[in-house]
């Protein structure tokens, strides 16, 4: 007669105990390990080293010359370029400081009405206005990278950039609205 009690396993039946899903083996914890290890020292490498400032050749190359001679030179009536020493009365021509520019690179502004100012700052009195796409010439002396906000939400950093227009007026402006290469101009009469 069959019950309905359940059957009880022989001891040879019983098998062994298998380790409970989800848990890793050690050959895998010691992978795991291994990955966080390298990956920690990569970071710790990279922590302490020196941002890499990229340098192109193409750019223009500032040179400075200062210029000091003491050679006689005639004593003439307009003593704009040289002065007399009180000593001798020898005429010497004043030091002169010569920047220069290997090649002139030519720029365009990328915002309506771009300030041009006297001085590399917001401060600086107020020269003239560039439109948009108008062509300048960069004479060579930019500043340091500087932080301006630009509007509610948008800081920029840039140098200021003294630049040359096709009027001849000399100024500097925010690098962060000025490119290398024209724009494309829109012509509203052709719609």
């Amino acid at each position: 007669m069959a019950s309905n009690r359940p059957r009880r396993r022989k001891q040879e039946e019983v098998q062994e105990p298998q380790a409970p899903k989800g848990r890793l083996n050690n050959m895998e914890l010691l992978g795991i390990a291994l990955f966080c290890i390298a990956f920690m020292l990569y970071g710790i490498s990279k922590c302490g080293k020196e941002p890499v400032v990229e340098t192109t050749d193409n750019l223009p190359v500032v040179t400075e010359e200062i210029v000091d001679s003491n050679t006689v030179a005639p004593n003439n009536n307009n003593n704009e370029s040289s002065y007399s020493s009180g000593d001798n009365n020898r005429t010497v021509p004043r030091p002169t400081r010569v920047d220069s520019v290997a090649t002139p690179r030519k720029l365009y502004s990328i915002a309506d009405s771009l300030r041009v100012r006297k001085e590399p700052n917001l401060s600086g009195e107020l020269i003239t206005y560039l439109s948009y796409g108008e062509e300048v010439v960069d004479l060579g002396e930019h500043t340091v990278l500087e932080k301006l906000r630009v509007s509610v939400d948008e800081v920029r950093m840039a140098p200021w950039i003294k630049i040359k227009t096709k009027k001849g007026k000399i100024g500097w402006a925010f690098g962060a609205y000025m490119q290398f290469y024209p724009v494309a101009r829109t012509n509203p009469n052709n719609q």
